[in-house]
Formats: C-alpha cells, structure tokens, sequence
C-alpha cells in the first residue's frame, strides 16, 4: 500500500467523509471510494449495521466513474455547470437539456465518422462565451457548433459557433463541392 492509500485509510478511519478527504488530497472521489472498498474498510451504526459495504462503495464509486467517460468531467463538476440535480414539475432535472444536446450532437458526429474530443465543460463554455446558449438548434434564427471548414474533429480551438443558415450554406457551397470531386 503506498503512503497516499495509507493517509486515506487513516483519514477514513478517524471518521472523515470521502469527499473531506477528496478535498484534502485532491483526488476524485472514485480514486478514494475504491481506496477505503480494496482496504474493506466501513462504518457501522448505531444498532450494528454496515452503514457503507464494500459492495456499495463499489457501486457508488462505478457511478461516479460513470460521468468521465460519458462527459469528461466528474458530476460534480457537471452538476455545478447544470445548476444541480433539483426535480423540475415534470420529473427530469434541469440538467437534462443541455446534457442531452451535448450527448446528442457528440453521438451524430461519431455517426459520421468525426471525432469529437470536447468535454462537457469546454462545450458549454463555447456556447456561453458565443452568446447564443439560448438559441441552439437547427433552423431559421437557430445557432449550431461547427467545424471550422469542415475538416478535423470536434475540438477546443476548430469550432465555432454559427447561424445554422451559415453552416448550411458552407456544407454546399458551389466551390467546396467541384473541389472535393477533382472537376
């Protein structure tokens, strides 16, 4: 075991949360969750009870680990960007809309065959600093994410923000077109 999981069971065992010691050594909170469950370390209640189980802090850990690969970021960084997890009336969270335009747009470019490398984060970032995180969408007045000159992927630094109409007009632009046949 090396000197940082040492420190973590030590921490966990003095009564510390997980997200105290995340905080404390500044590390994710699946790294420590996966610390304190190899260690089969736990807390019981007052009647006896395993408050936390090895199993359940696996669980919870493959939760959280869930978020990296899906929006590269944690979900606490996610929940922070959306503005939390509250229900609205209808049932879904207020996150779920933006969420749902990220993950849409990053599964139609990897339809296409585009690679799409941009987190969560950094595209509502692009969205926000555009001014136009309100009118995203396809059609007349909307505002889509583009590549620059349709080449590369979707990154940091090769997308802007454009009118759909735009974008549109770039896709079959006369020249573009006679180009990529040789004619």
């Amino acid at each position: 075991m090396t000197d940082i999981e040492n420190k973590i069971c030590d921490s966990f065992k003095a009564g510390r949360k997980c997200n105290e010691i995340c905080i404390e050594y500044g590390l994710s909170p699946f790294v420590v969750a996966k610390v304190v469950a190899d260690n089969k370390l736990y807390r019981r209640g007052s009647f006896g009870k395993a408050i936390k189980t090895q199993r359940d802090i696996h669980k919870r850990a493959e939760y959280l680990a869930m978020w990296l690969p899906l929006y590269k970021c944690l979900r606490i960084e996610f929940l922070s960007i959306c503005g939390g997890s509250k229900r609205m009336e209808n049932g879904t969270t207020n996150n779920t809309h933006m969420a749902n335009r990220f993950l849409k747009q990053r599964s139609n470019a990897i339809k296409r065959g585009i690679s799409f490398t941009i987190s969560f984060p950094d595209w509502i970032k692009i969205w926000q600093d555009s001014g136009h995180i309100e009118e995203i969408g396809k059609g007349y007045g909307r505002y889509v994410m583009a590549r620059k000159t349709d080449n590369g992927g979707y990154e940091v630094g090769n997308v802007s923000i454009v009118h759909s109409i735009d974008n549109i007009r770039e896709y079959y632009d006369v020249s573009r077109y006679l180009q990529k046949n040789g004619e």
